[in-house]
């Protein structure tokens, strides 16, 4: 791959992620909203691990689909 087109496949990876930041994460357990850095529910107090992985996967799988 020439730079050029290692350029704009970056960018275009770069988009994809700026992009993909507004996609919510809600509670599995209370339907809360998530934001950015919470690593518990700031209503019921759940783990969010689970769905930190899954929003996760989601990126990587938009990512590989380009």
């Amino acid at each position: 791959m020439q730079n050029s087109d290692k350029l704009k496949n970056d960018k275009n990876n770069i988009d994809l992620i700026v992009n993909y930041l507004t996609v919510q994460m809600i509670c599995g357990a209370c339907g809360t909203r998530i934001r950015y850095g919470d690593y518990e529910c700031p209503h019921c107090g759940r783990d969010l691990e689970d769905e930190m992985v899954n929003w996760a996967c989601g990126l990587l799988n938009l990512l590989y689909m380009c």
